[in-house]
């Protein structure tokens, strides 16, 4: 067999602004191993349906292609000069786009080869995962979950486990977990989108929905705390290499005096301040003033920040270039 490199270099560099805490799969044998995992949002199509959504599956707008999940991410790795396929278990077919739009195709010999030799040692046609990936001699096996809707099956287990009995490495195997984007922005009160669009983009409330939805979150600001802490180291390593060691908010006169970096919430996870600011509601003894739930934990929503910085800012909701 051919051995699998492990993904080295640059190879999965376009997919770091998603990345998050690797999965931990328990495989049969009680051994556990860890599997990199990244998160990512998709549009919803909202154009002309498709002849074939089988039975109803999510399609996404990529680019103004409608595709399902699995080819979107085909499109990514595509587009960063990856070869691969949708492995449609439904109809057992190898596919690049669109059931009844675009015909199957055949794997080249040498990955057919690869997918063969695991279904022998699995006993079983199915559990390969949803896309098949290369790339010189990388090679990756991808599974998609949406959010709060999938988690990983024992058959794909069994797959993981064949590979790795084969030659292959925890490193070519990734989860991409998903969600749809919200339509449409659910704020609280309609002069918060006013205020939002006035801050953003200049009034246009369109353009807020269009451009700047990722940046908001409406669940309880426990859950997305609790989410971020679970990505923050890596967070600022990637806001490190993105920024350097250069503050992006620049608020206070000792900015960058303190060279500890933080990750910030450009749009607060959550503050009170629209509801002392524009409903003018007062605390109320000990009470304070009841926060809403804004910001969110999407690449697009953090900056890089140093200690003071983002200690003068707190929760201030502030125009920032």
């Amino acid at each position: 067999m051919q051995s699998q490199q492990p993904l080295i270099g640059d190879n999965l560099e376009f997919l770091q602004p998603y990345k998050v805490d690797s999965e931990v799969l328990s495989l049969s044998s009680d051994d556990q191993v860890s599997i990199q995992k990244y998160f990512l949002t998709f549009d919803p199509w909202k154009g002309i349906s498709i002849p074939n959504t089988y039975n109803g599956k999510a399609v996404i707008d990529w680019s103004g292609e409608p595709l399902f999940a699995e080819l979107a991410i085909l499109r990514l790795f595509q587009s960063h000069g990856w070869d691969g396929v949708w492995v449609d278990s439904y109809r057992r077919k190898y596919r690049v786009g669109l059931p009844d739009v675009v015909d199957p195709i055949s794997l080249p010999n040498e990955k057919q080869l690869l997918v063969n030799a695991l279904k022998k040692r699995t006993g079983r046609s199915g559990g390969c995962w949803d896309v098949l990936v290369w790339k010189g001699d990388v090679t990756l096996f991808l599974e998609l979950k949406r959010q709060k809707k999938d988690a990983v099956q024992n058959t794909q287990i069994e797959w993981l486990e064949a590979s790795l009995a084969h030659g292959l490495k925890p490193e070519n195997f990734a989860l991409l977990e998903w969600k749809l984007a919200s339509s449409k922005l659910e704020f609280e009160y309609p002069e918060d989108r006013k205020f939002f669009a006035d801050l953003l983009v200049g009034g246009d409330e369109a353009r807020l929905e269009r451009e700047f939805s990722n940046r908001f979150d409406f669940r309880h600001p426990a859950i997305k705390r609790e989410e971020f802490n679970k990505i923050r180291k890596q967070v600022l390593k990637n806001l490190l290499q993105k920024y350097g060691k250069a503050c992006q908010l620049r608020l206070h006169q000792d900015c960058s005096k303190v060279a500890v970096w933080e990750p910030d919430h450009i749009i607060p996870l959550s503050t009170n301040e629209l509801n002392k600011k524009l409903r003018h509601m007062l605390r109320t003894g000990t009470e304070k003033v009841l926060r809403q739930s804004f910001g969110s934990n999407h690449p697009d929503n953090l900056t890089l920040a140093c200690k003071r910085c983002n200690a003068f800012k707190k929760h201030r909701l502030l125009m920032l270039g």
